[in-house]
C-alpha cells in the first residue's frame, strides 16, 4: 500500500487538482509502478462507488419526499428545498441508470 503522501497526491491528481508538473510525475509513477496503477484503479472504483450511492440516496430520497406530498403529508420545509425540474419519470430513469 502505498504511503500517505502518495496517496494525498493520487487522489489530488483524480480530482483534478495537480499543477502540469505534479501531473506529469504522477502520470509517470503510475505507468512504472503496476502495484500502484492498482491502487489507482481502487481509488477511482470507491470514488465511482461513493458518488453513485449518494445519487441514489438522493433519488429515493426525492421519491419519498414526492409520495409524502401526493397523500397530503408534505410539510413546508420540503416544499421550500424540493426542486421543482424533478419529474417521477426522470427520477424513474435516474434509479433505472444506477
Amino acid at each position: 500500500m502505498p504511503d500517505n503522501s502518495t496517496i494525498e497526491k493520487l487522489i489530488s491528481y483524480m480530482d483534478g487538482e495537480l499543477n502540469e508538473a505534479e501531473t506529469e510525475k504522477v502520470k509517470k509513477m503510475l505507468q512504472e509502478d503496476a502495484s500502484l496503477q492498482e491502487y489507482y484503479q481502487y481509488l477511482v472504483a470507491a470514488k465511482r462507488a461513493i458518488k453513485s450511492q449518494g445519487l441514489r440516496e438522493t433519488i429515493q430520497r426525492i421519491q419519498q419526499e414526492q409520495k409524502r406530498e401526493e397523500n397530503g403529508g408534505e410539510n413546508n420545509i420540503v416544499k421550500m428545498v424540493k426542486p421543482t425540474f424533478v419529474s417521477p419519470t426522470l427520477l424513474n430513469f435516474a434509479v433505472k441508470l444506477i
